[in-house]
C-alpha cells in the first residue's frame, strides 16, 4: 500500500494527465482523460476533462493508466478498479474509484511491451527503404504480408520476424527506415489508424528459426492516417500517445479474461 500510495501522490503532486478507459461488461464505453486531485486509503478522485457529465452503468469500471518516474525516467503505471461514485460540482465532472491492491508498473522500460499477433491489427502494412542496383536514388518497398509477422509491441516500437525469402532481407539492416500503416481496433469505438515511421534499431537472423530474421524498430514519427500531412515527432522517453490508451486496452482485456 505505501508504493501505491507514492504512485498515487507523485500523480496527483505533478498534475500528471491520467488516460481513464471506462469500461461496462467488458467494453469500453468512453475513453477520458483525468487528473488526481485526492486520494485516501479507499478512494481516488479523479477530476475529467469533459465539459458534460456522463452516465455511468451500474458495476462499471475504471481502466487507469498514467505516468511516474524513477531515475528520470517515465514508468508506465495502470490499474482496473471499480467506480465507487460520479457527481458534478460547479460545473466540473469528478468521478471516485477505489483504491486498487496493486498498481502494474514496469522498471525496466519506459514503454510497455507486450506479444501481439496479425488478427489484433488488421490491416498492418509494412514498407522498407530499398536501393535499386545500380540507382542511388531510395524508395519504399512494400514487405508483403507473408514475409512478416508481429512478435510485439509498445507505444515506443515494435518486434517482427521477416522471412528470408524476401530479397528485402539481405538489405534491411540497422539504421533502415521503415514505414508502417495500421488500423488499431476499438471494441466500441472508431479505430486509431496511424503512418509510423521507424528506424531498425537491432536486425539479426531469428535464433529459434533461421529461415527468419528479428527486427525490432523504434518509432520516430507519426501522423494518423486522415491527416497524414501532419507528422508529429516523438520524445526519446515517450511513445505515440494516442496509442498508449490501445496498448493498455488490450493488457485491460486480457486481465479480465484472466480472471473471468
Amino acid at each position: 500500500m505505501k508504493n501505491i500510495n507514492n504512485m498515487l501522490s507523485f500523480a496527483q503532486a505533478h498534475k500528471t494527465q491520467i488516460f481513464v478507459d471506462i469500461i461496462s461488461e467488458g467494453k469500453t464505453i468512453h475513453q477520458v482523460r483525468a487528473y488526481c486531485i485526492d486520494h485516501n486509503k479507499s478512494i481516488v478522485r479523479l477530476f475529467i476533462q469533459i465539459k458534460h457529465e456522463i452516465k455511468l452503468p451500474q458495476n462499471a469500471e475504471a481502466s487507469l493508466l498514467f505516468y511516474t518516474e524513477k531515475e528520470g525516467k517515465q514508468v508506465p503505471c495502470n490499474f482496473i478498479s471499480g467506480i465507487k461514485n460520479s457527481f458534478v460540482h460547479n460545473g466540473l465532472f469528478f468521478i471516485d474509484v477505489a483504491v486498487p491492491h496493486y498498481i502494474g508498473h514496469s522498471q525496466r522500460r519506459t514503454c510497455v511491451r507486450i506479444p501481439i499477433t496479425k488478427r489484433e491489427i488488421p490491416n498492418l502494412k509494412i514498407w522498407a527503404e530499398s536501393q535499386t542496383e545500380g540507382s542511388d536514388q531510395m524508395q519504399w518497398t512494400a514487405i508483403q504480408d507473408e514475409n512478416f509477422d508481429i512478435v510485439d509491441i509498445s507505444t515506443g516500437g515494435m518486434l517482427f520476424l521477416v522471412s528470408s525469402e524476401t530479397p528485402l532481407a539481405k538489405q534491411l539492416k540497422e539504421g533502415s527506415k521503415i514505414l508502417l500503416t495500421a488500423i488499431f481496433p476499438y471494441a466500441n469505438k472508431s479505430p486509431l489508424c496511424l503512418s509510423i515511421l521507424s528506424t531498425v534499431r537491432r536486425y539479426a537472423q531469428n535464433a529459434q528459426n533461421p529461415d527468419w530474421f528479428s527486427m525490432g524498430v523504434r518509432f520516430i514519427r507519426w501522423a494518423y492516417l486522415e491527416n497524414y500531412s501532419t507528422w508529429n515527432s516523438i520524445p526519446d522517453d515517450n511513445g505515440i500517445p494516442p496509442l498508449s490508451n490501445w496498448v493498455f486496452q488490450v493488457m485491460a482485456s486480457r486481465k479480465r479474461g484472466q480472471e473471468a
